[in-house]
């Protein structure tokens, strides 16, 4: 009977639905509110705080100090991720520098771990002495502010990829176009090395 009254009366008023003007209360203010929340979240722009694991960036950092732990030329070190010679080195450096020696990092993770170091000048770029400190600090805390870093771009990322990868594809060498001298202290060099890894 209720059923066929409220046939009745969507007849009588087809622009009202079942429902409309009834509040449910708490339960419906919340779904709004979670509603509101998802569409703020939604339209707030992509930056490096939603993109990154800040744990992750910290492994690197300290891979990359067990790496470099016991060099003592850190001229040469900085010389060597320096791309271009610019006196600083960019995130793009530090990118592509983090990929070179075997530490697989996406763009996102460089800028962050770029946004670690302590910056002591205005140049953006790390200076000899914050890339020193960004290697050597033993502050285990992650510092950088990733709210304010807008996320990199996905297209910059493959195309340093890229890069990253010819230039490791130019580590191999044609032994048939090498002098047979060159040849031999190959071969004598690497008979050396195997036997010094065995031996130790």
């Amino acid at each position: 009977m209720a059923h066929e009254a409220s046939k009745r009366d969507m007849a009588a008023n087809p622009i009202k639905r079942r429902g409309d003007g009834v509040t449910n209360g708490p339960a419906q203010r919340l779904e709004e509110q979670i509603r509101m929340r998802q569409q703020e979240i939604a339209n707030e722009p992509l930056t490096l705080e939603k993109t990154v694991d800040k744990k992750a960036v910290m492994d690197i950092r300290r891979a990359l100090r067990r790496k470099y732990a016991s060099r003592t030329n850190l001229h040469r070190i900085f010389a060597q991720w320096d791309r271009g010679n610019k006196s600083g080195i960019t995130v793009q450096d530090l990118f592509y520098g983090l990929n070179k020696v075997g530490l697989t990092t996406t763009l996102d993770q460089a800028t962050a771990l770029h946004a670690c170091a302590i910056q002591t000048d205005t140049d953006p770029n790390l200076s000899l002495q914050e890339f020193s400190d960004l290697l050597f600090t033993n502050d285990e805390n992650f510092t950088a502010n990733l709210k304010g870093i807008p996320a990199t771009d996905k297209n910059e990322e493959a195309q340093l990829h890229e890069n990253v990868r010819a230039s490791m594809g130019n580590r191999t060498i044609d032994l048939s176009s090498l002098a047979p001298e060159s040849v031999e202290k190959l071969r004598l060099r690497n008979k050396w090395r195997t036997v010094i890894q065995n031996n130790l």
